[in-house]
């Protein structure tokens, strides 16, 4: 029997939700963990070029310009090729928000693409990040401590090759489960055989 305050001992088939929100986790949330983008679905991104790239990664750090910059709760697209050092930022890391960068070119040269945070006091939660899921290629454990972390800037860096795990169409998956924190989820079309291409991570104070 159901206790006061509680939910017990319930069989649920065909459950439909339209919105959650739980302890602070919604939507966005879901969208997240299992890789849709429903609650984002009518958001305008950012198209982001190989040369908005280039400027991204010549300015000053945590700069995001509009250019280069993801937008909040929206899909964007990378159109890199890896021809030369490449930068863009996050948004604001604002509790609640997603965004999702979808990768349109070939990066199959070896210059660095990095993910810059937006500010140096917003960081990547201490997490292992790598395409697949747990035990997936080019993976990579941020830095610092649950309770400190230090990253804030996640690296991909191709190999000249058509074999990179990194390929068109992949999305990268970002979401803040609190104020100045970003979660991130990997989910790859590889090129050719996916095994070269890695991950890495960097701070800046």
């Amino acid at each position: 029997m159901a206790e006061s305050g509680c939910l017990r001992d319930m069989q649920v088939n065909n459950l439909e939700v339209d919105s959650l929100n739980v302890s602070g986790y919604n939507g966005k949330f879901m969208d997240f963990l299992v890789g849709t983008k429903g609650s984002i679905i009518n958001a305008t991104g950012a198209t982001i070029s190989q040369q908005n790239g280039v400027t991204g990664e010549a300015a000053d750090d945590f700069t995001h310009d509009a250019a280069y910059t993801l937008v909040a709760n929206a899909e964007s697209t990378f159109a890199g090729d890896g021809s030369a050092p490449t930068l863009v930022n996050l948004p604001p890391a604002t509790k609640g928000t997603l965004c999702v960068l979808r990768i349109t070119g070939d990066i199959d040269e070896a210059s660095p693409f990095t993910i810059q945070t937006n500010a140096a006091t917003d960081l990547f939660e201490k997490q292992v990040i790598c395409a697949g899921g747990p035990g997936g290629v080019g993976g990579v454990a941020t830095t610092g401590t649950p309770a400190v972390p230090t990253s804030t800037e996640l690296i991909y860096t191709a190999a000249v090759a058509d074999t990179n795990f990194l390929g068109e169409d992949s999305e990268l998956f970002f979401y803040c489960p609190r104020d100045n924190r970003w979660l991130v989820r990997v989910r790859h079309v590889p090129e050719g055989v996916g095994s070269t291409g890695a991950f890495s991570v960097n701070t800046l104070n």
